[in-house]
């Protein structure tokens, strides 16, 4: 039969034993804990970079569209320019012509003041 000190013996090698696997469960946990946080890492960089990539295409998409649509705007300003300074002449050419005609209109009543005075006195 055992005795209280084989007991003891045997108590403190299950206790080593159940130590030992202790720390190289522990180790082996460790291990994997940094694995998973490398692949974790490398997941979210990867991430982050399909993340950046798509916000540059977007923003190439937008700043495309700008230039896109500011060409559009230039190319409409200038015919609406065009326009207004043909309007313009047109203008201008009009009001020389009232004023001409303005300025024949009083001509032709004067002369005809002047035909009708003369009308009264040579009758």
């Amino acid at each position: 039969m055992l005795e209280k000190n084989d007991f003891i013996v045997l108590k403190d090698m299950v206790a080593s034993v159940v130590d030992e696997r202790m720390e190289r469960l522990e180790a082996k946990m460790d291990e994997r804990v940094e694995r998973l946080e490398a692949k974790m890492d490398e997941r979210l960089e990867c991430l982050e970079n399909k993340m950046n990539n798509r916000l540059e295409q977007s923003e190439n998409f937008v700043l495309e569209e700008i230039d896109r649509t500011r060409d559009i705007l230039e190319r409409r300003i200038g015919r609406v320019e065009k326009s207004v300074d043909e309007i313009k002449q047109y203008y201008q050419a009009v009001k020389l012509e009232n004023e001409n005609l303005a300025m024949v209109q009083k001509q032709v009543n004067d002369l005809t003041k002047r035909v009708e005075k003369l009308e009264e006195k040579s009758a």
